[in-house]
């Protein structure tokens, strides 16, 4: 699903790979391979959403993911921000 405020945001030569952070399959794929749960605990990242975006052209572009998790062994799930 594309954000409207997408389109400007990929036109910023400053950040040439905020194409691959937009995109929440991109990402989900990241956070499986780079976040590891701490300590004997065992979690899957289920699904990310991109809920918050924070850009100024030229200069700095702030995404925040909300991962959705479940943790093996356990019925529980949880959001984690």
């Amino acid at each position: 699903m594309q954000m409207p405020c997408e389109l400007p945001l990929l036109g910023d030569s400053a950040f040439p790979r905020l194409g691959d952070a937009l995109d929440a399959g991109v990402m989900l794929a990241k956070f499986r391979d780079h976040l590891q749960p701490a300590g004997k605990a065992t979690c899957e990242i289920l699904a990310c959403r991109l809920s918050r975006i924070r850009h100024r052209k030229a200069e700095r572009s702030i995404l925040q993911y909300t991962l959705r998790i479940s943790e093996s062994g356990c019925q529980k799930r949880k959001v984690d921000r």
